[in-house]
């Protein structure tokens, strides 16, 4: 199955794919700037789950986030906290998508997606922490 005799298409800016996918979707897409500002505004109403591999996680990630890698999230949904916005990530956004779809599939209320993943939070040069083990 192909596309054929297409006749043009449409390249959005940041803003306009933010805005495209918040009418689209149940939960937000939000820039890392944005999600950092979430996190020092409310701190005790925010937790960012990082569903990366430990390998990634071990690379660095965002201070204060949970770990559960995307495979096991289903198996480990108690471990998370209903009444809090959570915030998903990734590497670079596809399986913290499909992490947000689940958390509002099992009756998460608040939950946002940071567009671009670890890539754009490092792009943004915002701080990540290494756990030394």
């Amino acid at each position: 199955m192909g596309l054929d005799k297409i006749e043009g298409y449409c390249v959005l800016d940041e803003k306009a794919k933010i805005q495209l996918h918040n009418r689209l979707n149940r939960y937000r897409l939000i820039a890392p700037g944005d999600a950092i500002n979430e996190l020092k505004d409310h701190p005790s109403e925010v937790v960012i789950l990082d569903v990366r591999t430990d390998q990634e996680w071990n690379e660095g990630h965002i201070e204060g986030a949970q770990h559960i890698e995307l495979n096991g999230l289903s198996q480990h949904l108690q471990k998370l906290t209903t009444n809090k916005t959570i915030g998903t990530v990734c590497g670079k956004g596809s399986r913290a998508s499909t992490a947000a779809s689940i958390l509002k599939k099992n009756g998460f209320q608040d939950v946002f997606n940071i567009d671009g993943g670890m890539k754009e939070w490092k792009k943004a040069q915002l701080p990540i922490v290494r756990d030394d083990n």
